[in-house]
């Protein structure tokens, strides 16, 4: 194909773009130019480069190519702007390059009225949402185990899903009795819920539940439910603000 659509590649910021003139063209162009066609697009917003990727349709050949030819901050920017949402760019995105837009996110709720909490609860919240997906990717406890401060990813999803059931993060983040026996609170006591929840963000519940149980209880202080909804309530503020499509905010039954 002789034509250089690369000048074209605005109008994927409409879902609907192949219906548009042009957008079949565009879209066989993207094909036949993987490369030129993503760094076209990391220009033209978080939008552009999610719909890239789904014209391209391949996501070995995308996820090489992104790793080849746009540079880790830059693929972190644009996760940035997806905020707690999955999104085509976080299927591929390397571990490293998520990490690195959870950290910005969390810089870049500091006010001089934030606290530490804030920052933390906003991990928590991206983590979250994200792991919706995420959990399907083969390198999602590579994912998991990056650390963003005193904790780990996996713990802030450990305490994301089990604060929006408040009795059963309660019940298992404590110690052993004072007599120094295990204070009997078996897996089979997991709140049925809890379970389901912790599943749908690819957690085996008792492995979770155990995490749980050996997390510094003072992480209660800095993940509340309260904490939680704010985050995802200002991250929705931003996507819709930047032109992105925004999930519900305050859903608490997607995980």
């Amino acid at each position: 194909m002789s034509h250089d659509y690369a000048d074209e590649l605005h109008k994927l910021e409409n879902d609907a773009f192949r219906k548009l003139p042009n957008g079949q063209a565009i879209t066989l162009w993207v094909k036949e130019n993987t490369a030129i066609a993503l760094r076209s697009a990391v220009a033209l917003g978080s939008k552009v480069v999610d719909n890239v990727i789904g014209a391209i349709g391949n996501d070995e050949l995308t996820k090489g190519q992104l790793q080849e030819h746009i540079a880790m901050a830059d693929q972190a920017s644009m996760l940035v702007a997806w905020g707690d949402r999955p999104s085509c760019l976080s299927w591929l995105a390397s571990p490293e390059a998520i990490l690195l837009s959870i950290r910005t996110q969390c810089e870049a709720s500091r006010s001089d009225a934030d606290t530490r909490d804030d920052r933390v609860a906003v991990a928590a919240a991206v983590i979250r949402g994200l792991a919706l997906q995420l959990h399907e990717r083969s390198d999602y406890d590579e994912i998991l185990e990056q650390e963003l401060g005193d904790y780990t990813l996996h713990d802030l999803l450990v305490v994301a899903v089990a604060v929006m059931n408040p009795r059963s993060a309660e019940r298992d983040i404590s110690h052993d009795d004072e007599d120094g026996a295990d204070d009997e609170r078996d897996h089979e006591h997991v709140d049925g819920r809890l379970r389901d929840n912790w599943i749908l963000v690819g957690l085996d519940p008792d492995e979770a539940e155990e995490r749980l149980r050996t997390l510094d209880p003072d992480i209660l202080t800095l993940v509340t439910a309260a904490h939680l909804f704010k985050a995802q309530r200002d991250l929705a503020e931003k996507r819709e603000a930047a032109g992105l499509p925004s999930s519900n905010v305050g859903s608490a039954d997607d995980a």
